[in-house]
């Protein structure tokens, strides 16, 4: 440290922070001095989770896997992984301790498929870091450990890879901008349709993404429905607040709506919508129950029904234009002309 020309880089350097805190000294593209350790911060990190038996989605550079050591159950690996951790540690993989244990994927549902069966089995799910370089991927990943560590007897369903395809850019667009905008004065004239119910609808699906009160005032109505259709499979989409609160009830699925968690314009949450889009799809419904008077679970609705399925409630048309469908009085939704017009 005392050679002039070294001095005199200190003098040039730069100080950069490391995401753990500790400082590393860089000049242009060389690394002077660096406290950084990715050894001693994947250690760190698997001290700080106390689970017996983990699954780590990513392998990253490895360090992670190691640091579990026994308690590290499966390692679910991306493609490429294997060879950028070999052209690293310059190591075979299969000399590690956690060798035996490699799960290779080739797509986001194999690796939600092991997430799944890793939950269900008590194995904790953990995202390598590595993973948030592919936003997508991640946000992907969180949906899948979000959605499997619910009760079993609500299981989600799984977006097929055709119901994803579905969703066009334009119709996600339109979702996007109603997370925050839930009226209807952008839109042409809601437009009333008279549809009959299915005579035996399979599956039912009811959209409830609202408060806790709307989801309370609409149980004896999924209880009539249940007593309508004993045979009929029943999901419900509700917020992540109102999950305890339906747990053991009438319906044989529960989705979650992150709505809080849409509110931005970023890639991962525009990602997630797309995902919570496709699973409504992938449902397969022969009825879309839609209660609520909001653009946003209008969407929704239409989403749920592209395969045809028959909607009760709001919804938009191919045209993008709201309409009011089902056995509805429609003074119920007039109401509101009449009250403005009392003043006069």
């Amino acid at each position: 440290m005392t050679e002039p020309h070294f001095a005199g880089a200190l003098l040039d350097a730069t100080i950069f922070t490391a995401r753990n805190g500790q400082p590393s000294l860089r000049l242009a593209d060389r690394a002077l001095m660096s406290a950084y350790d990715p050894g001693r911060e994947a250690a760190n990190k698997a001290q700080a989770i106390a689970a017996s038996r983990i699954c780590l989605v990513g392998l990253g550079l490895g360090y992670l896997a190691d640091a579990f050591g026994e308690r590290l159950v499966r390692v679910v690996v991306f493609p490429g992984e294997i060879e950028r951790y070999l052209a690293v540690h310059a190591v075979e993989a299969t000399s590690r301790a956690w060798g035996d244990r490699v799960q290779s994927v080739e797509s986001v549902e194999e690796a939600g498929a092991s997430i799944e069966t890793s939950v269900r089995g008590g194995v904790a799910v953990v995202l390598d870091p590595a993973t948030s370089a592919d936003p997508a991927l991640a946000a992907a990943m969180k949906d899948y450990v979000a959605d499997a560590q619910w009760p079993a007897r609500h299981p989600f369903s799984r977006p097929a890879p055709p119901a994803a395809r579905v969703i066009s850019e334009s119709v996600l667009d339109e979702v996007m901008r109603h997370q925050d905008e839930h009226d209807f004065r952008k839109c042409p004239a809601i437009r009333f349709e008279f549809v009959p119910a299915p005579v035996e609808p399979r599956r039912i699906l009811v959209l409830q993404p609202s408060s806790i009160g709307d989801v309370c005032y609409f149980t004896p109505a999924l209880q009539g429905l249940r007593d309508r259709y004993p045979r009929a499979e029943i999901a419900q989409v509700v917020e992540r607040e109102a999950v305890e609160l339906i747990h053991g009830g009438v319906p044989d699925q529960v989705m979650v709506a992150n709505r809080s968690e849409w509110k931005g314009r970023d890639a991962v949450s525009r990602e997630s919508v797309r995902l919570f889009l496709a699973r409504l799809a992938a449902f397969d419904a022969d009825l879309v129950i839609n209660p609520h008077a909001t653009a946003r679970c209008a969407w929704y609705a239409a989403v749920a029904a592209a395969r045809g399925a028959r909607i009760l409630g709001l919804h938009f048309d191919e045209a993008s234009r709201p309409v009011l469908s089902g056995n509805i009085h429609h003074l119920r939704w007039l109401s509101h002309m009449a009250y403005s017009l009392s003043d006069y």
